[in-house]
Parts: structure tokens; C-alpha cells; sequence
């Protein structure tokens, strides 16, 4: 009976887990959808102007996941991989030399074409075909992943202190407003947040963002040593 279970757990859970992030890849890449059309604004982080890792830091923050403030900070917190590899939710990087200061979400990657959402100053908020541009194809530096199929770090953020959404100030060609696939969460008197708000959000942001690399960096060094013990093992 117990065999039987842990089999099937064994199995079984890998799916589900996989399942699981490609959800929230796809949410991801759904919510950062709905603000395109927004201005852009030097450090901006709302949707009355953001800009590159703004947006990804909103986007990332209304679904559960924390990461830091600035787009070379972020290049470092998520997991590196190579652009053939990323799927929908990722993260792409620019730059020029070795610093990066751009980011973008990627909305699709497969056929040779590659498109990202991102806030470009130029452009606001919006949808561009990487591999068709000469500007951001030649600042293309690399890939990165924060929502991995076996290790999701989600820190749940109360209700209370998410940001809400408003309307989208770009209308389709009925000139109806859009609509979310799922509500926004709202602030108990229905107001957005003030700064002292977003401030105290922030601080405890940045707490659980340390705590969460704290986390996954001890999970890394057991699994370093486990690896290094097997090898052992073995001769």
C-alpha cells in the first residue's frame, strides 16, 4: 500500500508541479497583457507609469512572487538560462558591455520568432517581435527564469496590501473598456494605495525577497553536496 502510494507520488507529482508553473506562467503573461498601453515613467512601478523592471516587478508582485526593484538586480536573482530554452512568464535581458538595464516578460518563443512585453521609454507599455528589431536584437544578452517547474518561490502577498489595477487606458475598436480575465484585487475601502503604503510594502518586499534567496541558496548547497557525496560514492 505505501509503495503503491509513493509510486504514485513519484510520478504524479512532477506533472502537477509542472502544471502548476504553467499556470502561473500563463497568468503572468495574461496580467502583463492587460497593462499594455500604459506610459512609460522613469521608476515608475504603477500603472499610471512604469518603467522596464516596474512593470515586471507589478506584474511578478500580483501574482505571488517577489523579486527585486531594478532590472540588473533581477538579471541576478533569476535562474540564467539560454534564449532557445525560455518559455511564456520568463524573463528577457539587454544591455550594452556587461550591464544590463532592460527587461522584459516573454509572451511567446517558439517558431524562430520571439516576443516580449515589455515598458520601453519610447513606447510605453507594449508588445515587441525581439528578433525583428534591430535595436533590441543586438542588445539581446540573455534569458532567466523565476518560475521554475520544481522550485516556485511564491510568497503570498494579503490582500489588503496588493496594488490594485484600474482601467486600461487603451480601448479596442468598440471603444468598450477591457476586461480582466480574473478582478483585481482592491484595497478594503475600495481607494488605491497611498505612498506610505507602497512603502511599507516595499520594506516588506525587500525582507522576503532576502529571505527567499537565503532559502534557495542553503537548497543549492545541499544539492551541491549531495551531487559532490554521489560522485564520491562512485569511485
Amino acid at each position: 500500500m505505501r509503495i503503491g502510494l509513493l509510486l504514485f507520488l513519484l510520478i504524479f507529482t512532477p506533472v502537477l508541479m509542472q502544471a502548476q508553473s504553467q499556470q502561473k506562467r500563463l497568468q503572468i503573461v495574461d496580467d502583463a497583457k492587460h497593462e499594455m498601453g500604459r506610459p512609460y515613467r522613469y521608476g515608475g512601478e504603477r500603472p499610471s507609469g512604469f518603467d522596464c523592471s516596474g512593470l515586471v516587478q507589478y506584474v511578478f508582485g500580483n501574482n505571488g512572487i517577489l523579486l527585486p526593484r531594478t532590472s540588473s538586480e533581477q538579471s541576478k536573482y533569476a535562474r540564467r538560462t539560454k534564449i532557445r530554452s525560455l518559455k511564456p512568464g520568463d524573463l528577457l535581458f539587454f544591455g550594452s558591455g556587461g550591464k544590463v538595464n532592460h527587461v522584459g516578460i516573454v509572451e511567446k518563443n517558439a517558431g524562430g520568432e520571439l516576443v516580449m512585453i515589455h515598458s520601453g521609454s519610447s513606447t510605453g507599455v507594449t508588445r515587441t517581435r525581439v528578433y525583428d528589431s534591430d535595436y533590441w536584437s543586438k542588445r539581446l544578452k540573455f534569458g532567466g527564469v523565476v518560475v521554475d517547474d520544481e522550485d516556485i518561490l511564491v510568497s503570498d502577498i494579503p490582500k489588503n496590501e496588493r496594488v490594485r489595477t484600474r482601467t486600461p487606458s487603451n480601448q479596442p475598436e468598440s471603444g468598450k473598456p477591457r476586461t480582466r480575465s480574473r478582478p483585481a484585487p482592491e484595497h478594503p475601502s475600495g481607494s488605491t494605495f497611498s505612498a506610505e503604503d507602497l512603502k511599507r510594502w516595499s520594506d516588506k518586499q525587500k525582507k522576503r525577497i532576502a529571505k527567499a534567496k537565503k532559502k534557495r541558496a542553503e537548497k543549492k548547497a545541499k544539492r551541491k553536496a549531495r551531487k559532490a557525496k554521489r560522485k564520491k560514492h562512485k569511485r
